[in-house]
């Protein structure tokens, strides 16, 4: 099995891949950790650029996923998860 995971433009931003027999909740809580956002940040004193380490806002996933245990995994760590 394969997941995906892109942004708002579907530019990918991580992909896993694992067996089959997988959970599939497991295997989207392990592709949303492996995103790394970068922004780039300046600071006032030394005028360096340092890039920081973001989550993401919000996961929006099709009806498959709609799990409460999923649910509570992605609000503990402040993502807000969408299923229409």
């Amino acid at each position: 099995m394969m997941m995906v995971v892109t942004d708002g433009c579907g530019v990918p931003l991580n992909q896993e891949v694992e067996s089959a027999s997988t959970y599939e909740g497991h295997l989207a809580e392990q592709t949303v950790d492996g995103i790394k956002i970068k922004k780039h940040r300046t600071h006032r004193t030394s005028r360096r650029t340092h890039r920081r380490r973001l989550k993401p806002r919000r996961v929006i996933a099709d009806k498959g996923y709609d799990d409460d245990r999923l649910r509570a995994q992605f609000a503990s760590r402040g993502i807000d998860f969408i299923v229409p």
